[in-house]
């Protein structure tokens, strides 16, 4: 989901309910997002150092692997999409200290987008 997209979201959810708080990663891409997410609610920045790996394994929790994709060694099961929402997941997650519930594969989930479709 692109950046201006993320901000309209997070304003329509903030219009709709009470955010008490933003979890916002420290890497250099949300550099720019603290001016423009300031005013919806305190923002919280965690390290977000190594989530990408973590993502990978966290989808496979949440969706384990079928068909021939099981018989593939752990290491080199790459998830059919992308993994952004995954790695957001894992910081809240991190930042609540409890795993959070994903009720519907992602490739009808917001902000998902196959690999193919790059």
């Amino acid at each position: 989901m692109a950046t201006e997209q993320t901000v309209e979201q997070l304003n329509q959810w903030h219009q709709r309910m009470h955010l008490s708080s933003l979890v916002l990663g420290n890497g250099t891409s949300s550099s720019g997002l603290d001016q423009q997410l300031q005013h919806l609610a305190p923002i919280v920045r965690v390290n977000e150092a190594g989530t990408t790996l973590r993502a990978r394994d966290r989808y496979w929790q949440i969706w384990p692997a079928r068909g021939w994709r099981r018989l593939l060694p752990h290491g080199l099961r790459l998830p059919p999409c992308e993994l952004d929402a995954i790695a957001a997941l894992v910081l809240l997650e991190d930042h609540l200290g409890q795993q959070l519930e994903w009720p519907r594969p992602p490739s009808r989930g917001p902000g998902f987008r196959n690999v193919t479709e790059r």
